[in-house]
């Protein structure tokens, strides 16, 4: 079987904390799956508006138009984390197998039997916290962190499930409906109705062997002054002993220290391998002299992650910690790219990470919520953001300053932890549902430039009013060179119908604009992530400028277009 290695970033576990570190996956190629006796194809590209010419072509998309089978991998596959890519038409119905019994839907965009939604043993379902599907037609992404059953009387667990950046499911067991030993088994892809497509498969094997360990544990420990940068020593005496776990809690008098472990590190196999620190203090970690992880920076429980490639065999690591104002507490984990991170050190040496507790808002009853608060938009902090939750679980944020949505979202409202949990001195507001972005530039430009000309068009676009109806939305009001503009959105039939008006003429607004612009048909443009509907008004038209694609239309009478994503 051939696999072609790519970066990707996957979230590891370790001990309770998760850590972002970058680690090669493989491609499940077309070349991996065995086709007979089904429908599926692999083809070079598809779109439900050109079905028919897409499937002319040989490539790497797995598709299945009505019932076409199953389909399985020619390898088998254990403990996995499994990522891809799927597209389907609004009836499809197709289920993810591990282990020929244990399935998770692909299901369309049914809120009945959302994408993500687990198929028990005895056909019932485990549905999803929260749908998070996308639109029919439009590209969707999944990763699925799956152990596998090795034994009749032992579950296999679908650790998570993460759909389109959202967590749908957690620590879910599943009970094998056989009771016969299972072990590895090929990944099966079913497809009972519609149309599915797949791309871009990736696998991590996720493996509970523990091929790293350590041994002839040797500490230094010397009094400091203070927890200051200097770390000045005391006049008592350094002490120096072996040991044999990892840990800072050793006999000892002193307030303030710095500690050096050394010792070896065995390792079975050559291999990339992730390190992560952590701890409550300054701490450093390297292999035969080079530096894998830490910081010099005071650090509370903020892991510090690393990579490095070893050879099997026996290396010499150092690690370097020094005690702050907190108690002393460090530990070290490890992880590869076929197993999963375990502690290096014992479980005393680390307490349990403390959590605070999340603060969320959710729309209850028949009414609408608003937040004003500051958000993070491509990198940068927005600071005059209103952001409107809607009964149907349709939200979107507004950047008050340019009149402009930022972000549209489908599902739970507001994690607004970080504007009240302490201080809440960031002031930020996180969406909790499944997001999609708009470009967060300006939406109006005049008729005799062309769009973004204008350097003084965020001077240009002045704020008034914003006043709520009678369900608790607000309709937004501005003034651009003179002309008053309104604006408001709505919850419309499962999409975001927004209205614009403007009291004058010579002003276009930006309904959406990417790299692509695709006319459907029907007055019916995909861009990127998202579908608009013209509904009424003045036409809509496709602008080039600057390598992006514009949706524009004149203002004056009221335009209508409806947002689906």
């Amino acid at each position: 079987m051939y696999f072609k290695k790519v970066i990707l970033m996957l979230m590891l576990v370790f001990g309770g904390a998760t850590f972002a570190q970058d680690f090669p996956m493989q491609d499940i190629t077309a070349a991996d799956w065995n086709f007979s006796g089904t429908k599926w194809k692999a083809v070079q590209d598809i779109s439900l508006g050109n079905l028919s010419k897409d499937l002319l072509t040989n490539g790497e998309v797995l598709v299945s138009s009505g019932s076409s089978g199953t389909l399985k991998t020619k390898s088998e596959f254990g403990d996995l984390t499994l990522r891809f890519q799927f597209l389907q038409s609004e009836d499809a119905l197709t289920s993810l197998i591990f282990q020929n019994q244990f399935e998770i839907l692909l299901a369309g965009t049914s809120d009945k039997l959302p994408a993500g939604t687990i198929k028990k043993g005895d056909g019932s379902f485990q549905m999803p916290v929260q749908n998070a599907t996308k639109a029919a037609g439009l590209w969707q992404k999944i990763e699925i962190q799956f152990v596998a059953s090795v034994s009749g009387s032992e579950p296999a667990i679908i650790e998570k499930v993460v759909l389109n950046d959202v967590v749908i499911q957690e620590n879910f067991f599943l009970n094998s409906s056989t009771g016969n030993a299972i072990g590895k088994t090929a990944i099966g892809l079913k497809a009972e109705k519609g149309v599915t497509a797949i791309k871009e498969l990736k696998y991590l094997s996720q493996s509970a062997t523990k091929p790293v360990s350590i041994s002839n544990l040797r500490y230094t420990l010397r009094e400091t002054g203070d927890w200051r940068s200097d770390y000045k020593p005391t006049d008592k005496p350094l002490i120096e002993k072996s040991n044999t776990e990892l840990t800072a809690q050793v006999p000892n008098e002193f307030r303030d220290f710095l500690m050096t472990y050394t010792g070896d590190l065995n390792v079975q196999n050559n291999g990339l391998y992730a390190f992560a620190l952590d701890y409550q203090g300054i701490a450093n970690f390297k292999i035969d002299g080079k530096e894998v992880a830490g910081s010099s920076e005071i650090i509370y429980r903020n892991p510090q992650t690393g990579l490095i490639e070893l050879t099997a065999g026996k290396h010499q690591f150092t690690y370097q910690y020094r005690k702050t104002w907190w108690r002393p507490a460090f530990g070290l984990f490890v992880s590869g790219a076929d197993f999963k991170s375990y502690p290096l050190h014992p479980a005393n040496a680390l307490p349990a990470t403390p959590m605070a507790d999340g603060i969320f808002i959710n729309v209850s009853g028949s009414e609408a919520k608003t937040i004003r608060s500051f958000m993070n938009f491509q990198g940068k902090k927005r600071m005059e953001i209103i952001s409107v939750g809607t009964p149907e679980k349709l939200n979107y944020a507004f950047d008050l300053a340019i009149g402009t949505l930022l972000k549209v979202w489908k599902g739970q409202f507001a994690d607004v932890t970080e504007m009240w949990h302490e201080r809440g001195e960031p002031q930020l507001l996180e969406p909790l549902g499944m997001v999609s972005e708009f470009s967060g530039k300006p939406a109006f430009y005049m008729s005799n430039t062309k769009p973004m000309d204008s350097i003084d068009v965020f001077q240009d676009m002045k704020f008034k009013e914003y006043k709520m109806d009678e369900k608790g939305l607000p309709a937004f009001a501005y003034e651009f060179f003179g002309t008053k503009i309104t604006q408001s959105i709505k919850p419309d039939g499962g999409t975001l119908e927004v209205n614009v008006k403007a009291d004058g003429s010579g002003i276009k607004h930006i309904l959406a604009s990417g790299e692509k612009v695709v006319d459907l048909g029907t007055n019916k443009y995909k861009i990127g992530d998202k579908y608009i509907q013209w509904k009424s008004g003045p036409k809509t038209e496709i602008l080039k400028y600057n390598g992006q694609e514009y949706l524009v239309a004149l203002c004056g009478n009221t335009l209508v277009y409806s947002i689906n994503w």
